[in-house]
């Protein structure tokens, strides 16, 4: 059979003027209609098969637990101290404790984490310390500092901290606060105190 060049707005029916079958970048297995929710996917070979599409979002794992404005804590001077906080706006998995101030990891739920907390206190003495760390399984992972130098008007000393987290199911993860304000100076407004955290992978 002769062959034709062919011009460059010229083409070949592959449908009725070849024979044989065609490899896939020659146009070969043509793609018929499909079906609602579903794409096409390649075996590695010339076939095409339909798979469903997921059409449902994933869960999210997240929670934020806070303290209110009826929230005093007894936080001692020059003492670090266990912040368990009684109210919860979200937690998908049921895994924050607001009688032990923990937050554990859900069984499936094993990965990278991110958490936040924040504590606000007003200041009892002319310098301070006030920091706020995160715990797993009760060792020390990192904190925030604020260090008031020259108050004036018992400034707010407001230490917060981020950090990504890789935990297992089970693991427990903890605040804790150390101050030496004087004396316990909690401020009580709904989110001057709270600890939250969200599952990155």
């Amino acid at each position: 059979m002769a062959l034709t060049r062919l011009g460059l707005n010229q083409s070949i029916n592959l449908s009725s003027n070849t024979t044989g079958t065609l490899g896939v970048a020659n146009g070969g297995t043509g793609l018929t209609s499909g079906t609602t929710d579903q794409f096409l996917k390649f075996t590695g070979t010339t076939t095409v098969a339909s798979a469903a599409v997921s059409t449902t979002a994933p869960s999210e794992t997240n929670f934020l637990a806070r303290g209110g404005a009826n929230y005093e804590p007894s936080l001692a001077d020059n003492t670090t101290t266990l912040i368990v906080l009684p109210n919860e706006d979200y937690d998908t998995h049921n895994g924050y404790n607001t009688s032990t101030g923990k937050y554990t990891i859900a069984s499936g739920q094993a990965g990278q984490y991110f958490f936040f907390a924040k504590m606000t206190m007003t200041n009892g003495t002319d310098r301070a310390d006030a920091d706020i760390s995160i715990y797993k399984n009760n060792s020390f992972i990192g904190n925030g500092k604020t260090y008031i130098s020259s108050p004036d008007n018992y400034p707010a000393a407001v230490p917060s901290f981020t950090a990504a987290q890789t935990c297992a199911v089970g693991d427990e993860i903890t605040i804790k606060y150390y101050q030496d304000l004087g004396g316990s100076y909690p401020e009580t407004a709904n989110y001057s105190v709270y600890f939250g955290g969200f599952k990155i992978s």
